[in-house]
């Protein structure tokens, strides 16, 4: 099995149907069924970016303590 079939089984074909059954469900129209769907894997995804989200702003809070670190340590090279 090559990788786009593993491609289209796990992630395209769900993916499809998924829009297609949304469109007969709530909306004629396709457009309007993207713009639900991204609403609703926005939705799914909303805890991890915001963790993700944290994980920056604490690294970038950390980043001054890291860099005097550094520089008081450059010449030790282990």
């Amino acid at each position: 099995m090559d990788f786009g079939a593993i491609w289209d089984l796990i992630i395209l074909r769900p993916v499809i149907n998924s829009l297609i059954w949304l469109c007969s469900v709530l909306f004629s129209n396709f457009g309007l069924t993207i713009i639900a769907f991204t609403i609703i894997i926005r939705g799914l995804m909303y805890k991890l970016t915001a963790k993700q989200l944290r994980a920056t702003k604490g690294m970038q809070e950390l980043q001054p303590k890291m860099s005097e670190l550094q520089q008081k340590y450059a010449k030790d090279k282990r």
